[in-house]
């Protein structure tokens, strides 16, 4: 690469991060906005509420760990356990030092009566704030509970390395916000651009084709489309002949760092599968990276009329 188009594309990126950081402002005001509607339905005891205003505001400005802590918090007051685990699971990925978050995962797993990781918790959050008081008693209340139980070995599906992950001093997941492009969502007939993904298309929005992220893909920080497949090590084509691009050189930091050993996990799991599986699992990984995982199952309970209980503990921020 010469110098002239390693400036040119040093200034794309620039100019891209400018807009993206201007768009991320814009963004924290709205979500900040439903986070505060969010923090008034809770203290009023509509936790149902609460959860669609946080999870409104994680779809607004990225899974912010405090919005994912709070979801958590309503989760564990409908004693929604497992919800509750996964929304405190998320926000620890986003600041592992998050202690608040961490507690709620303790009381998520006291609720699921997986005691042993609960007290690993709970044990992390005292190592780092020991005066946290209700830490101590939630630890004396779950060693009484397995005890009660028969010593309390319920801790199906978790090993001794997964307990407490991410650890307090893991490196933080960088927070993903929407692409600041006009191609972001240009659709087209669907098919990806090639042209757009590797040289660049000079059609504009007059290309027949799609620019736009789909299942297959995952967004650069040039605003190509890079191949979910070859991420994973697992396409089968020539980087020419992909419609997608093969670079990692723009590729968000999380896809080349902390998702690599999830991704080298997954490639080995898929080595054994068919292609259709295979193919199924990057699109599930990819959806699952870019979306709240949370709000369309709380959603559909309420519409068919499922309303869980509201009581637990845990409380917003």
């Amino acid at each position: 690469m010469n110098s002239g188009s390693t400036t040119t594309r040093e200034q794309t990126l620039a100019e891209r991060a400018r807009k993206r950081a201007v768009k991320a402002a814009e963004k924290k005001v709205v979500a900040d906005k439903l986070k505060d509607e969010g923090n008034v339905h809770f203290r009023n005891g509509r936790y149902e509420k609460s959860i669609e205003c946080y999870r409104a505001a994680a779809n607004a400005y990225g899974k912010h760990p405090v919005y994912m802590s709070n979801i958590a918090a309503a989760f564990l007051k409908l004693e929604e356990f497992a919800k509750a685990e996964d929304a405190a699971e998320i926000a620890l990925q986003y600041d592992p030092k998050n202690t608040k978050a961490r507690f709620r995962r303790a009381l998520a797993r006291k609720g699921l009566r997986v005691y042993k990781a609960a007290l690993t918790d709970l044990k992390t959050v005292l190592t780092h704030s020991p005066t946290c008081e209700e830490a101590r008693i939630e630890m004396k209340k779950i060693i009484d509970l397995a005890t009660s139980q028969g010593g309390g070995e319920m801790i199906d599906g978790y090993t001794t390395s997964d307990e407490d992950r991410p650890h307090f001093y893991d490196r933080e997941a960088e927070l993903e916000i929407e692409s600041d492009s006009s191609d972001f969502n240009h659709r087209g007939n669907g098919r990806p651009c090639k042209l757009y993904n590797h040289e660049g298309c000079s059609k504009g929005d007059a290309c027949d084709y799609s620019r736009a992220q789909d299942l297959k893909s995952v967004r650069d920080h040039l605003g190509k489309n890079v191949c979910a497949s070859f991420l994973f090590g697992l396409c089968k084509l020539k980087a020419a002949d992909c419609v997608y691009s093969h670079s990692l050189e723009n590729v968000p930091g999380p896809w080349r760092e902390r998702k690599k050993a999830s991704m080298v996990q997954m490639a080995a799991t898929m080595g054994t599968a068919t292609a259709e599986t295979a193919e199924r699992m990057i699109q599930n990984f990819v959806l699952a990276s870019r979306q709240c995982i949370l709000g369309r199952e709380l959603s559909q309970g309420i519409s068919n009329g499922k309303t869980p209980k509201a009581k637990g503990r845990g409380q917003r921020r």
